[in-house]
């Protein structure tokens, strides 16, 4: 851990008990600490030369590595009319995903502070380094139903910068979020770039066993001279049908203007079905499996020569064994297909690459 980071953890701490002390008088106030690491390795069975999974992988990331994907700490701060969070993180989660930022945020997980604007309504403005609207994974392996990310989570945003504004209901079924944003997963606006971002996110919860999603962004990620705007819908639905048995069904599709001189289409597309289904035959004892394709043929997310025609297809099963209520052991394998030998495979290519990773996670 470098002395930039530790010193910035420090700041937070003595800045979060200073906080709470002088707001101590509010009854209703809350501050928590909480944190988060997940150790993994992960050996890819193509062994790739790089020593490193596939460019389209941002988690997990290291071939024949015992590694922290993600090691992070976070502070919040709550009362009746504001909240605040600051997560700060190391990883190499955090090394592959926020390398295009500069090195002052590589560091940032979250950073964001939030008022509610009314009293009686549950409406609130929060503004800051906030974590993406889109998708039903975020880099905290725990969160999720599988141990590694889905290619459609990997290639859209983990994180923002912007504001949102977020209403939900009284009975809770339904909440709604409209945000601007700098743009499609940047700390910092694009230089030369003067369009607006944002997005917005729809979550319905019809009964308590099924919830939908419907999520958002609109903007231009190039500079004015070469403006290509972006657009991009989210959706996904989880159904919990019994009590140990659970589906998550999601959709993503993109769509991105081609370059002022094409004279063909007008945009490029790209898309990714996925279906995770999960079993709980104990509280200790979880399995999950997925499969997912994503194409790209024109590669406006992924660069990897496997996007292109028929896509990505990938399936996975992982094994989850709980310790305790904070500690978890998982298991993974998961392949990847492709039409063309498009996967490093030592010194050749293949059409399949075949991974296995194993993680042990802790919270508090």
């Amino acid at each position: 851990m470098n002395l930039r980071f530790k010193f910035i953890i420090l700041f937070a701490l003595l800045f979060s008990k200073n906080v709470l002390a002088q707001d101590s008088s509010l009854h209703t106030s809350k501050f928590t600490l909480s944190g988060f690491v997940d150790v993994y390795y992960s050996n890819n069975l193509n062994n790739p030369a790089s020593n490193t999974q596939p460019s389209f992988i941002y988690n997990h990331s290291y071939h024949n590595h015992t590694a922290v994907n993600l090691a992070l700490i976070k502070a919040n701060y709550e009362n009746d009319q504001m909240r605040a969070n600051i997560g700060l993180m190391t990883g190499t989660y955090a090394i592959t995903n926020l390398a295009a930022e500069p090195s002052l945020f590589q560091n940032i997980y979250e950073a964001n502070v939030g008022i509610k604007l009314f009293k009686k309504h549950n409406l609130w403005f929060d503004a800051g380094v906030l974590t993406s609207h889109i998708g039903y994974e975020s880099a905290i392996s725990k969160d999720c139903w599988t141990l590694t990310r889905s290619i459609s989570a990997e290639n859209s945003p983990y994180y923002h910068v912007g504001a949102e504004l977020t209403y939900t209901t009284k009975n809770e079924k339904l909440a709604a979020s409209l945000l601007y944003l700098n743009g499609w997963q940047h700390m910092q606006r694009i230089p030369a770039n003067s369009s607006l971002a944002g997005g917005w996110q729809i979550i319905y919860k019809p009964t308590k066993k099924i919830s939908l999603t419907s999520c958002s962004f609109i903007g231009n990620d190039k500079p004015d001279t070469a403006k290509q705007m972006r657009y991009f819908h989210d959706f996904y639905s989880t159904w919990q049908v019994t009590k140990k048995f659970g589906l998550l069904a999601g959709f993503d599709i993109g769509m991105e203007e081609k370059a002022k001189d094409t004279l063909n289409e007008k945009y490029n597309y790209w898309y990714t079905p996925v279906l995770i289904a999960r079993y709980a035959f104990s509280d200790k004892f979880i399995m999950a499996a997925r499969i997912e394709n994503y194409t790209d043929k024109n590669h406006v997310i992924v660069s990897h020569k496997g996007a292109e025609g028929s896509g990505i297809t990938g399936a996975s099963i992982n094994t989850d064994f709980y310790f305790t209520q904070n500690a978890l052991l998982r298991f993974e394998y998961k392949i990847y297909f492709n039409d063309k030998k498009v996967f490093e495979n030592g010194s050749q290519f293949s059409n399949q690459n075949k991974i296995f990773s194993v993680s042990l996670a802790a919270s508090f």
